[in-house]
């Protein structure tokens, strides 16, 4: 070897030996941890339906151990960041429930399944967060602890945290276990359970759990409607909140009148319309209650009558003959008879719900065409209803938000005698006054004052049924990104002739008679020929019958 490529070789030798050295990480202690959240008596949310609980209280945490990983620096390999394994509880929601289904870490799906009763999952996903040369990832084994009245104590929570450890009956918990791999399981008998990455900082938990029939204080009411469409019936929703005596009113059930709600979650099941609904307790019962009764429109009442709870919901189908009449026989005093005018309505209405594929918030919206045209622009109100979870009642439960705001319906005021004793809130009843031009028209009562032993007069402010009259005013429903509108069947208009001809036609009407001045047509996905990539309302005019 000649003597410059001697000399080279020592000087690459002395500059990797002599080259200074990279600082090494400084690991993290326990103390260096950030959980989500850890918040010592917040309350224990109650899941109705089919929900992810994010964000779950940390009731423990600890039994760290820290992996370096070396990766080779010159002759040596060098410290160059470490791998966390620990131990921690999650407090999810009241229990038991029905199943846990799944698992989110951040926004990764770490685990699906469908655990029923105490029971271990497992999760194997080393690079969910990028490998060990990034953020690491995921393996271990978790207990899920369902929280039944008999249910033991956790046995790695008791080894970690000593014989004072409560069993946690009554909620339902996730626990992230560390240790090593049992002889034949799937992680081997040496490998650390319980790795979480990388960082210090934890990423959020996500745990998805049901439930519907599990929960329930003794016998479960009417169990073969609590299920619609994979949600809670909301009927059994409000039965449960207004009975349950740890988180609920703790009514006896001899307090509700068990017919009308047996017909409202009859009423749910044919219309498919389930909720999904989570209630953190940051609310009060009243206030969680008027939530689910906003998403059905309804009203829950206690009958002077009966001394029941009684689950009412406004529908149309009744027969107004059948409701007490109120007029110059029985009404003491006509305070107030006053029409809204079309600058107190809404004529645009979108609605936010829960998109059933990815549980994100997504929004469809409507316009009652004619009420635009009054008022020469445009008037917007969102409404949230989160519990809803299905396309096709998403857009029926538009069309009834649309349709109450954009009528300009009549409120009266008028004191009457006792014959209005057993009037309910958001009860019906009819309503003549000749003077007024008001001939039983149908109206619903907003608020009753009860008077004084000494008047024994009622006071009652009410406001139009929108139910008695048609409620086909020219929608034009927007659907979300990739959905397809579903209007339903035609609507009438007030004198009885349809106000959409087709929701469901692509192709342009042809031949004889053909397009009819006035026509509507709700132009769905997929049209052809001149409606296509026009807007969804097409209207035939005998001048023009050009798209508008």
């Amino acid at each position: 070897m000649d003597p410059a490529t001697i000399l080279y070789i020592v000087t690459l030798i002395l500059s990797i030996a002599l080259a200074p050295k990279p600082k090494a990480p400084k690991s993290a202690s326990i103390e260096d941890f950030s959980f989500p959240t850890a918040e010592e008596g917040r309350a224990i949310p109650v899941v109705f339906g089919d929900i992810e609980i994010t964000g779950p209280n940390v009731l423990w945490y600890g039994d760290l151990s820290i992996v370096p990983i070396k990766k080779r620096a010159g002759f040596k390999k060098a410290t160059v960041g470490f791998k966390y394994h620990i131990g921690f509880h999650l407090g999810l929601c009241h229990g038991p429930v029905d199943a846990v289904t799944r698992v989110r870490v951040d926004k990764n799906i770490a685990w699906t399944g469908s655990i029923t009763s105490n029971d271990t999952g497992e999760i194997d996903l080393p690079d969910l967060f990028g490998g060990e040369s990034r953020g690491g990832g995921l393996y271990g084994e978790f207990d899920i602890e369902m929280g039944a009245s008999t249910q033991p104590v956790n046995s790695y929570l008791d080894a970690q945290q000593g014989a004072d450890v409560p069993a946690y009956r009554g909620v339902t918990c996730f626990v992230w276990k560390t240790g090593t791999g049992s002889p034949g399981g799937p992680f081997g008998f040496s490998r650390r359970l319980g790795y979480i990455g990388n960082s210090e900082a934890v990423r959020p938990f996500g745990v998805r759990v049901t439930r519907i029939l599990a929960g329930w204080e003794g016998t479960v009411w009417y169990p073969s409607a609590a299920t619609v469409d994979g949600a809670m019936n909301p009927a059994h929703i409000i039965y449960q909140v207004l009975t349950d005596s740890e988180w609920g009113m703790g009514i006896s059930t001899a307090l509700i009148d068990e017919a009308t709600f047996t017909e409202a979650a009859d009423t749910f099941v044919a219309e498919s319309f389930g909720l999904n609904l989570i209630w953190n307790q940051t609310s009060s019962i009243e206030q969680f209650l008027q939530v689910v009764l906003n998403h059905v429109n309804g009203s829950l009442s206690l009958r002077l009558d009966t001394g029941k709870y009684r689950l009412t919901l406004f529908r149309g189908g009744y027969d107004a003959s059948t409701l007490p009449l109120f007029d110059q026989s029985n009404v003491i005093d006509l305070r107030r008879f006053e029409r809204r005018g079309w600058g107190e309505t809404v004529n645009e209405v979108t609605l936010i719900y829960t998109d059933p594929s990815s549980l994100e918030p997504t929004a469809i919206s409507a316009q009652d065409l004619g009420n635009v045209d009054a008022q020469g622009s445009r008037i917007p109100e969102i409404v949230e209803f989160p519990g809803i979870r299905n396309h096709d009642i998403a857009r029926a439960t538009l069309g009834r938000e649309l349709a109450a705001r954009s009528m300009p319906l009549t409120k009266v005021q008028f004191t009457i005698n006792r014959a209005a004793w057993d009037l309910s809130v958001k009860d019906l009843f009819r309503f003549t006054w000749p003077e007024r031009d008001c001939t039983e028209r149908v109206f619903r009562a907003l608020k009753i004052g009860r008077g004084t032993l000494q008047d024994n007069t009622i006071t009652i402010e009410a406001i139009e049924d929108i139910f008695q009259y048609s409620t086909g005013t020219g929608l034009s429903i927007v659907p979300a990104p990739g959905d397809t509108p579903n209007v339903g069947a035609p609507v009438l208009d007030d004198d009885d002739t349809p106000a959409v001809i087709s929701a469901t036609t692509t192709t342009p009407p042809s031949g004889s008679p053909g397009p009819q001045n006035g026509d509507r047509y709700y132009v769905p996905a997929g049209a052809t020929g001149a409606w296509s990539g026009h807007c969804l309302l097409y209207t035939s005019d005998a001048a023009d019958d050009s798209l508008r």
